[in-house]
């Protein structure tokens, strides 16, 4: 569309001020866009001084838009984290309890049974391992113990005590962020919980013994009633926790949204609820290689086989997975072994970093990467990605990559791209001539399932998919404010399929399709039997101030359109246009609802 827009300007000084206005309304563009293009066609034409004039007279309104600062994290309430297990991108993690006072699941939507929230009376922030025994040994009740970043060793248990806590008054012991605070247990009960209504939240616990695995880490007493771990990330454990001598806590305790990495269990002993866990790299998989951004073997970076991407590569049997210790890794690496998972604790980013002039990871093999952050790849072709895959199939789960060229990046070669609970945001330069997608699927197939895309920069899309069956699941995707192109660009056809999930268009985007499909076909393609178009219970948003297409079609395909919500959007066909005030969402920029329900249903 920009090469469009860009050569008709070329002619357009010869025209009246009416036939520039209506060229300008055709397009569909921003004011800052259409003007910047105008601009630009001038000063190739015309040359540098009489581009600079015309910048001077030119209304404010044709000045460049200008998009959000491309700031290394998104400032926005991101959306909640709907997946299973520990994750650095989950929101509020503290403990919630019901009228009768038994810990209750973040998978429980039943919310009318909770009682008033939990009240943190007094908040003590601690940054050593003595200070810590300290404010536990000196909990009162609704005390909130912070640590600071950083790691603490446990060589002697750490006793949970009876503080006096209640469901409206619990003692809360954690970090701000999961991957900020790591506790090192060298032996089995080092939390030993020995009062009620004590919680663990965000926190990276990892255990140092001589077995293949360790022991349980926190050993809960008789009396450690309603005793909640939550987002806990944990390695090298066969569980996370365990009842002592049998006693079962009452009420029960809960373990709420746990990772367990080495073990083959999250709970096992009665009295100990599970929700929302997983648990990987299962004792019987052929191997664990343990990865540190630094070596000697000492301290925080205790047990680590390697400090080198590519030989905790290396010593890895197919199938088998490597543990990526917290850390910023300025390195990258090629996987060309089957069956490798490389498994992120909280709190590990590769930065600014590139293999083979493709980014950060190349993929030539089945792989699952979770929990990995990644951002600042840059290559000289403008393409360089967190993740680049040249063949084989790639699962994707609880990732964050923002701020490279490109967040995913595929070849021509097939596969079967998933990406699942995870979060892509702000790719693409600014400034650049290469656009920035989010998400670039060249062939095979593509799943988007329970993830984000917002904000792809330099207007690229923040999800362009060449796949033959392309899936979009309880999912959001969105400019809001920055200069993308389309939500959704389909250019090759096949099987477009979007269902429960939320598309908003930000005021900046510089087309006026909110998805495309078909559109870069040749002439002569027909329609065939798994080209066709599924819209199902999707509210779409629309911010732009000039008109918006929903769908833009260049293969008239079979399109299935049912219990869509179109906030801004003038359709054709009967669909009523709703706006953002008769449902109750609050105006732009406010991220959309995005519930756990279908989108349709509307804010809660």
């Amino acid at each position: 569309m920009s090469r469009v827009v860009v050569t008709s300007l070329l002619v357009l000084p010869a025209l009246g001020a009416g036939l520039l206005y209506g060229h300008f309304r055709s397009t569909g563009v921003t004011p800052g866009y259409y003007g910047e293009q105008l601009i630009l066609a001038v000063e190739q034409r015309a040359g540098v001084d009489v581009a600079t004039t015309l910048r001077r007279i030119l209304p404010a309104s044709l000045s460049n838009g200008q998009a959000e600062p491309n700031a290394v994290d998104l400032q926005r309430i991101l959306p909640p984290w709907r997946g299973a297990g520990a994750s650095s991108l989950r929101g509020d993690a503290g403990p919630r309890y019901d009228r009768h006072g038994s810990p209750l699941s973040r998978t429980d939507e039943n919310r009318w049974k909770l009682a008033e929230p939990p009240d943190h009376a007094r908040e003590v922030r601690v940054a050593s391992t003595a200070a810590l025994r300290r404010a536990v040994a000196e909990a009162t009740p609704g005390t909130l113990i912070l640590l600071a970043p950083g790691s603490y060793r446990l060589a002697e248990p750490l006793r949970l005590g009876e503080a006096g806590a209640s469901a409206a008054a619990p003692v809360v012991l954690g970090s701000e962020r999961l991957g900020d605070s790591v506790l090192v247990t060298t032996a089995p009960g080092a939390i030993s919980v020995k009062g009620a209504y004590w919680a663990m939240r965000n926190l990276v616990i990892r255990t140092r013994c001589a077995g293949r695995a360790c022991p349980p880490p926190v050993e809960l007493g008789p009396g450690a009633g309603a005793f909640v771990a939550s987002n806990v990330f944990a390695s090298t454990v066969r569980q996370l926790a365990s009842t002592r001598g049998g006693d079962a806590p009452n009420p029960a305790a809960l373990l709420d949204g746990v990772t367990i990495v080495g073990g083959i269990a999250v709970s096992a002993d009665r009295g100990i609820r599970s929700e929302g866990n997983r648990a990987l790299a299962l004792l019987q998989a052929p191997s664990v290689v343990i990865a540190c951004e630094t070596l000697p073997q000492s301290g925080d970076n205790e047990g680590c086989a390697t400090d080198s991407l590519a030989e905790a590569v290396r010593q890895s049997r197919p199938g088998g997975t490597i543990l990526l210790r917290r850390g910023d890794y300025r390195q990258a690496v090629t996987i060309g072994k089957p069956g490798l998972t490389l498994v992120a604790e909280p709190g590990a980013t590769l930065v600014e970093t590139s293999t083979g002039g493709k980014g950060a990871i190349v993929v030539r093999a089945d792989v699952t990467i979770d929990g990995l952050a990644c951002h600042g790849i840059r290559v000289s072709d403008g393409n360089g990605a967190c993740v680049r895959q040249d063949r084989g199939d790639v699962t994707l789960r609880g990732v964050h990559f923002h701020h490279a060229q490109m967040g995913v990046l595929t070849g021509h070669a097939g596969g079967r791209i998933r990406i699942i609970d995870s979060y892509l945001h702000d790719n693409g330069v600014e400034g650049s001539d290469t656009l920035g997608h989010n998400v670039y699927v060249n062939s095979g197939e593509l799943e988007f399932v329970r993830s984000w895309s917002l904000r792809a920069r330099n207007a690229g899309h923040e999800l362009k998919s060449r796949a033959s069956r392309t899936l979009i699941m309880d999912s959001l995707i969105a400019s809001l404010g920055a200069r993308d192109s389309r939500l959704v660009d389909v250019p090759e056809a096949g099987l477009l399929q979007i269902e429960r999930s939320v598309l908003g268009e930000g005021p900046l985007s510089e087309n006026g399709d909110l998805i495309g499909y078909g559109l870069e076909l040749p002439e002569a393609r027909k329609a065939g039997p798994g080209d066709r178009v599924i819209l199902r219970n999707v509210t779409f948003y629309n911010d732009r101030k000039y008109r918006s297409r929903l769908l833009r079609l260049g293969l008239e395909v079979p399109v299935q359109a049912v219990g869509n919500i179109y906030v801004g959007i003038r359709l054709r066909g009967g669909d009523r246009e709703e706006a953002r005030e008769s449902l109750g969402v609050p105006p732009y920029p406010a991220l959309p609802y995005l519930g756990p329900g279908p989108a349709s249903a509307g804010p809660r």
